[in-house]
């Protein structure tokens, strides 16, 4: 989970004096994510998935195959 500093301990804004409302100021609060965050969060990683493997079909990065041929001398002579 990602958490924000400034949202997880109220900062003092002004040093040396008490502000008040009815907003619970310096009260930490819990958090718990709901499922449709969980789904975007899930989303963000599957979208960031298919880009790196279309990006890597596309550029042709990776070798197509593992075989010795394809480095061009025989280390097993």
């Amino acid at each position: 989970m990602i958490v924000i500093g400034g949202q997880a301990y109220p900062l003092q804004i002004f040093p040396g004096y008490e502000v008040s409302s009815s907003f619970s100021d310096g009260v930490v609060n819990a958090y718990a994510p709901r499922w449709p965050e969980l789904l975007l969060g899930l989303g963000g990683v599957a979208i960031a998935l298919f880009a790196t493997g279309l990006g890597a079909k596309v550029l042709r990065i990776l070798p197509t195959n593992l075989s010795d041929a394809n480095i061009g001398t025989n280390s097993g002579s």
